[in-house]
């Protein structure tokens, strides 16, 4: 039932005191998404290049933060998926068309660099075959993780490179007895566990991302307010509440909350560009607010603590933007 759901709504990510968000859009945004294309920008001008969206989870109201264009002028439309690393300060996404992994530019969807996807770790596959709706980033390793669709297994993608590794070598490991094959649209990881919607059986499922505890486990979502089939095409913990947000786009384009053990939670009818057409998401993921603390790297949001502390060290080890808080470059310890 919808009213098993605890959290309808979750707040902005918090800031430190003394590092306010500053107003207007997208400071009060702190969810993001990718549009897929189609539809109108906030000034009602035709988006046909996938765009950066910045989602209000109270409303589910959104608003087009730029295209997916790079420097050079290439333009992505085939996205897939979306990630935020706090290490790389950055959201990874997946063009299915190119089969590129790209880096995008949280503040105005500019892609900064894109790398080919190298599946030498995933028995049966090339780049040309590989298929990644879903994609999410694992703090334990720093790895982006999701679910090869081709091979239904799960893999990681080396940010930096773009290597695609298989976790179990076993294709078809994300099976459950009676399935020929899944189509994982989303994904999101919780604790240690990937969680991923299969949209051949409507169903959210959580399996350890190491798959050490087994096969996956159907969480038993319950998606008829829906009318089935039904697609979510993004997944995204809400840090520091557990809560989780969905964007279904199997036709009616709706926000939701989700608490495991319960039922999904509709927000709105509609993600609303602001020029009244819908906006069809395809990817989730959360991300500091802009003038948030730049020490402030992982969550909980709003805290410096230990966990910030270790992102740091990590970044400065693999020389990421997140170890160079003052921009200029240099890695060191001033």
């Amino acid at each position: 039932m919808r009213n098993s759901v605890r959290v309808a709504s979750v707040p902005a990510l918090a800031c430190v005191v003394g590092s306010a968000v500053a107003g207007g859009v997208p400071g009060a945004f702190s969810l993001y998404g990718v549009q897929s294309g189609i539809g109108t920008n906030g000034a009602g001008a035709a988006v046909t290049t996938d765009a950066l969206v910045a989602v209000d989870t109270s409303t589910g109201d959104g608003v087009i933060l730029g295209p997916l264009v790079a420097g050079d002028g290439a333009e992505y439309a085939f996205v897939t998926c979306l990630a935020y690393s706090p290490v790389a300060r950055v959201f990874f996404a997946i063009d299915d068309f190119r089969k590129e992994l790209l880096r995008v530019d949280p503040a105005d969807g500019g892609v900064l660099n894109a790398v080919p996807i190298v599946p030498t770790g995933v028995p049966g596959l090339n780049g040309a075959s590989v298929i990644v709706a879903s994609l999410s980033q694992d703090p334990a390793t720093g790895l982006l993780v999701g679910v090869e669709n081709v091979s239904d297994q799960m893999v990681t993608i080396n940010p930096v490179t773009g290597e695609m590794v298989s976790v179990t070598g076993v294709p078809g490991s994300l099976r459950l007895a009676g399935q020929s094959n899944i189509i994982a649209t989303s994904a999101s990881v919780v604790g240690g566990d990937l969680v991923y919607f299969d949209t051949l059986s409507d169903e959210l499922y959580r399996v350890a991302i190491d798959q050490d505890a087994g096969s996956p486990v159907p969480l038993g979502a319950d998606f008829s307010v829906y009318a089935p089939p039904v697609t979510v095409a993004g997944l995204a913990e809400h840090p520091g509440s557990g809560v989780l947000f969905g964007a279904e786009t199997g036709g009616i384009n709706e926000l939701f909350s989700f608490e495991f053990g319960g039922a999904p939670f509709t927000i709105r009818s509609e993600q609303d560009s602001g020029a009244g057409s819908d906006l069809s998401i395809i990817g989730l993921a959360f991300a500091p607010a802009p003038g948030c603390n730049p020490a402030d790297l992982s969550p909980p949001f709003g805290v410096l603590d230990l966990g910030d502390i270790g992102v740091f060290v990590d970044g400065f080890t693999m020389q990421g933007s997140a170890a160079d808080l003052d921009g200029n470059g240099i890695f060191d310890l001033d």
